[in-house]
């Protein structure tokens, strides 16, 4: 950069004449054109390996996510900084430095959730704390106790990196003065949908499975799918109008418009997937649907606090608040009951409309033969089929599903109940690819489960 930067220097000295002349312009176009390219940051691909840098000093912490390519150079994605609170600044070193890394994940949660990646500090007694397969020691003091627990839902691999070595992350705690309240954050892209959009189901890649993975928790305790958010949102003009300009990164000055304006200001935490407009880790609904699920928030009665605070872990749309608070105002059966303890009847299953629409599977054994037995029976005709197996695992059972479906079709429910092999990675995956609604009994109530439990 220093090359570039000679005839503006110029411009500095003292007694110098401040004359803006071709060659300033040219110089500052040319620094201009660095700053704004691929040099310094590159788009986020989940494809690269991720690694993430975290480093404290006295007044603040610093991080970087990046990306490591096959030629072994790194480029940065995103760079985060944070100054420290009077009281952060009295921790020891030990604990800023784990601070850092708490900072970092929480920071980049978005590229890092559901994913594998490096974590990176100069802090070698961490990676004891941090990386110890066996748990956290009881001595470990209960500040770090609690940041490992925040760090447990992540999949990373902690290293030792020299400070030589840290040069952007400790930079950036570095920069930070004394009288600093600010975060400053640089961010090179928000996803777009066309990262994970590309090919049939059945040729997705490893880190499409994991992303599309992630949304389907999203999902699972949902009244929809992530198809009906996908069409209703291309349907709604509002919604259309702010994938554009999240793909295109084309966001107005100036807005006029309430709605779109109440997107803009938060247009940081939006990204894209599935044709699905997350914010922050939330879906958003479409206007279409909302209604939707607030009847399906509401259908327990549970009261206007439950339901924002089931709300806010997987669901947003403006004014979501105000809609839950109406129609628990509106529904007679809340406000008669606003001042007892919540009951709820007991809720049969729907009966079916046909045969093979919903089955129900489970395991039985070990028997005398020392087989297990993998029981499916159909929730509308009360026909079962028995599968003998040695094992119980994921793989065996999607055989046995494979066979049956090529006999009888593909079924729109499976109900089963939370055994590893119907919980498995594996398992879901081959449900999601052929379209399949998989429902859990309850832990502990295995007669939610009745049709194969009684068999």
């Amino acid at each position: 950069m220093h090359q570039f930067r000679g005839p503006l220097d110029k411009l500095l000295r003292k007694n110098s004449i401040w004359k803006w002349e071709e060659e300033q312009e040219k110089a500052f176009e040319q620094i201009k054109s660095i700053l704004s390219s691929d040099l310094l940051l590159t788009h986020f691909d989940p494809q690269f390996e991720i690694i993430v840098t975290a480093d404290a000093s006295n007044y603040g912490v610093g991080a970087v996510i990046s990306h490591k390519y096959s030629d072994g150079s790194e480029k940065a994605i995103e760079y985060a900084s944070k100054s420290l609170s009077n009281s952060e600044r009295n921790y020891g070193q030990i604990e800023k430095e784990a601070l850092a890394l708490v900072f970092a994940v929480q920071k980049f949660h978005k590229m890092l959730f559901g994913r594998k990646f490096k974590l990176r500090t100069d802090h070698k007694p961490l990676l004891a704390i941090f990386g110890n397969k066996k748990g956290i020691k009881i001595q470990t003091a209960s500040r770090l106790q609690r940041w490992a627990l925040i760090l447990t839902n992540y999949d990373f691999q902690i290293e030792f990196v020299s400070t030589e070595k840290m040069g952007m992350a400790d930079s950036l705690s570095r920069l930070i003065s004394k009288k600093s309240e600010n975060e400053d954050k640089i961010i090179a892209l928000i996803s777009d949908s066309n990262t994970f959009d590309s090919g049939p189901p059945d040729e997705l890649n490893e880190v499409e499975n994991s992303v599309n993975y992630v949304l389907n928790i999203l999902f699972e305790v949902l009244p929809i799918d992530s198809n009906q958010v996908k069409v209703e949102t291309d349907n709604d003009i509002k919604l259309k109008i702010v994938i554009d300009y999240i793909r295109n990164n084309s966001w107005p000055r100036k807005i006029e418009d309430s709605e779109l304006k109440f997107w803009s200001t938060r247009r940081q935490n939006l990204q894209i997937i599935n044709g699905c407009i997350l914010f922050a880790d939330k879906v958003v609904i479409p206007a279409k649907l909302q209604r939707k699920i607030l009847e399906s928030l509401h259908s327990t009665h549970s009261g206007v606090v439950r339901m924002k605070n089931l709300a806010r872990e997987y669901i947003y749309w403006p004014g979501i608040s105000n809609d839950i608070e109406q129609i628990a105002a509106n529904c007679d059966s809340c406000q008669k009951a606003s001042k007892m303890p919540i009951k709820t009847d007991l809720s049969p299953w729907p009966a079916p409309n046909k045969a093979w629409e919903r089955i129900n599977i489970d395991f039985a054994g070990p028997c005398k033969d020392g087989k297990l037995y993998m029981i499916i029976v159909d929730a509308y005709s009360k026909w079962p089929e028995i599968f003998g197996n040695t094992t119980t695992t994921a793989k065996d059972s999607i055989k046995n599903l494979e066979w049956l479906f090529s006999h009888y079709g593909i079924p729109k429910v499976i109900v089963s109940d939370n055994g590893s092999p119907f919980q498995s990675f594996e398992f879901k995956n081959y449900c999601i690819s052929k379209g399949i609604h998989q429902i859990f009994s309850p832990p502990y109530h295995p007669q939610s489960n009745g049709q194969a439990e009684r068999f």
